[in-house]
């Protein structure tokens, strides 16, 4: 157990981190972006202590809002998990996130008390066709994307799900952008209808391409036709720091910059603003400003 941080997760906020796999990666995925060397063998059992963990959780209680599972690969492959997990459980009151893929999900059946120890299962799940899933992700064993995304659903009904999406675009036809990989995507999302959604573009050491925050605020558009925008988060968009004026100031210049190329409602403002407060903040700040326009519940920018 090597705990790590504290640092800003792009969808949780503040978070400890706490890596139970140890240094060499193990997952079930190769995914092409991953900046960590797949490792061959099984999970390293790490000492179970959690003395570490709460002496750091300690030092920063005062900012610390989630334990966030993750490391070297796909926490669900620890052997003792579940001892793990409520080791934290019983030292530290705070929420509990577990870092893994839709391809453990749907190869295991995660037992009762692990999801019940748990407050978020964070799930990659970039693809839905089986040459995309390929090219992207290059699972260790063959699933069919039926039973990927039936699993993935059937966990968010009984767990708070939250799907990371990592939207990669190039040369290839197998990439998550393609146009209708695109849309088979975005309707997986919503029939899986996570608790979040997080919208990425991250193409780690890769040759890909990725998407700008303005096209992911594009995607993040369709998705909120059927999944409100308060449940989508998009990495680059401001998430909460220390200092709630740094907060706000971060958060207002990103909110400005896509006003002025298009308009924004309250709900898409609210959105891109974490936490709450920031978001109250930001919105009276604009509502002051002569440059933007509120009109029709839209805020737009104004030709002086």
């Amino acid at each position: 157990m090597i705990p790590y941080g504290p640092f800003v997760h792009w969808i949780l906020g503040p978070c400890l981190g706490v890596n139970i796999i140890g240094f060499r990666r193990e997952c079930v995925l190769n995914c092409i972006y991953c900046p960590y060397v797949l490792s061959k063998g099984k999970c390293t059992r790490l000492n179970s202590s959690i003395e570490g963990l709460i002496k750091t959780y300690e030092k920063y209680s005062n900012v610390v809002d989630v334990v966030f599972i993750g490391g070297y690969g796909d926490s669900l492959l620890n052997p003792s998990l579940t001892n793990v997990l409520s080791s934290i459980r019983s030292a530290i009151g705070v929420k509990i996130a577990l870092m893994t893929t839709y391809l453990s999900v749907t190869m295991m059946c995660i037992p009762r008390d692990i999801l019940d120890l748990v407050d978020f299962m964070i799930i990659k799940f970039d693809a839905v066709s089986e040459e995309a899933v390929e090219f992207i992700n290059r699972p260790s064993a063959n699933v069919r994307i039926d039973d990927t995304i039936r699993s993935v659903k059937a966990l968010s009904e009984v767990s708070n799900v939250i799907l990371e999406v990592n939207l990669l675009r190039g040369s290839s036809r197998f990439l998550n952008t393609e146009s209708i990989e695109l849309r088979k995507l975005i309707e997986a999302i919503i029939d899986i209808s996570p608790q979040r959604v997080g919208l990425q573009s991250f193409p780690g050491f890769s040759d890909v391409g990725t998407l700008s925050i303005n096209e992911l605020i594009e995607v993040a558009r369709v998705i909120s036709d059927y999944i409100s925008w308060r449940r989508i988060s998009i990495r680059g968009l401001p998430l909460p720091s220390l200092h709630i004026n740094e907060e706000v100031e971060e958060s207002l210049n990103r909110v400005l910059n896509v006003i002025r190329n298009f308009p924004l409602n309250r709900n898409e403002v609210m959105a891109m603003c974490y936490p709450r407060r920031v978001a109250e903040e930001v919105i009276a700040r604009i509502l002051n400003r002569d440059d933007i326009a509120f009109s029709h519940d839209y805020f737009m920018l104004v030709k002086i």
